[in-house]
This record gives C-alpha cells, sequence and structure tokens, in this order.
C-alpha cells in the first residue's frame, strides 16, 4: 500500500512540474512576441560637468539603446531633450536627429534664470 501510494505521489509530482515548465515556456513565448511588436528603448545623457553657473553651456552627448540588448539602435530618429527649472516649467525644448542612435548638443544658461536645481530630460517617441 505504501509502494503504492509513493509512486501515485510521485506521478502527481512528475505531472506537475511538467505543467509548469509548459506554462513557463508559454509565458517566454509571450514575453519574447511583446518585446518584438513593442521594442523597448533606453536614453542616456552624457553631461560634460556635475555643477553649472549663470552664463555656463551644458554640453550633453546622448545614446539611445535596445533595452533588451544594450546596442545602439536606429528604431528612433529623434531625440527630445529638454531643460526645466526647479518649479518644473519648460525653459527649452531641442529636437535632435539621431541617425546612429547618438546625438550631441548644448544648452547655454542665459542671465535670465535664476539660481537652483534644474532638471534635463530626454525621451523619444
Amino acid at each position: 500500500m505504501r509502494r503504492l501510494l509513493l509512486y501515485g505521489m510521485t506521478l502527481l509530482t512528475l505531472l506537475s512540474a511538467k505543467a509548469q515548465q509548459a506554462d513557463t515556456d508559454s509565458l517566454y513565448r509571450k514575453v519574447e512576441a511583446f518585446g518584438r511588436a513593442l521594442p523597448q528603448e533606453k536614453v542616456y545623457l552624457h553631461l560634460d560637468n556635475t555643477c553649472y553657473f549663470i552664463g555656463d553651456t551644458i554640453w550633453y552627448k546622448g545614446y539611445v539603446t535596445q533595452a533588451d540588448r544594450g546596442t545602439l539602435t536606429d528604431l528612433s530618429r529623434i531625440l527630445y531633450v529638454e531643460l526645466l527649472t526647479p518649479d518644473g516649467y519648460l525653459v527649452e525644448r531641442q529636437q535632435l536627429e539621431m541617425p546612429d542612435g547618438m546625438t550631441h548638443g548644448m544648452f547655454v544658461l542665459t542671465d535670465s534664470l535664476y539660481a537652483g536645481y534644474y532638471e534635463l530630460r530626454a525621451y523619444t517617441r
């Protein structure tokens, strides 16, 4: 009787493991199909300094990579870069062309700006 019970429990465990494997494979295929249908990008900005003063120029270089591979992508052709005040108001927006996944630009901090922590934001469509 114990042997029969042991065989039965072993069979149930194996069937359960096989069902979980099939569910995992199915989920993997769905996530992979989603990534192909709607590819994700990551935007990186490299700045020339960590602190700026009125009258300085913020020089930057932008990179757009594929989220799943980390390689440069040419999926998006335009990079939007914005400079925002500490209150969240837009100072300037630039639209830069990126033929090979990279671009560069600059913001001049004019005398009309006031001191504070400004935000630099970059994104693609």
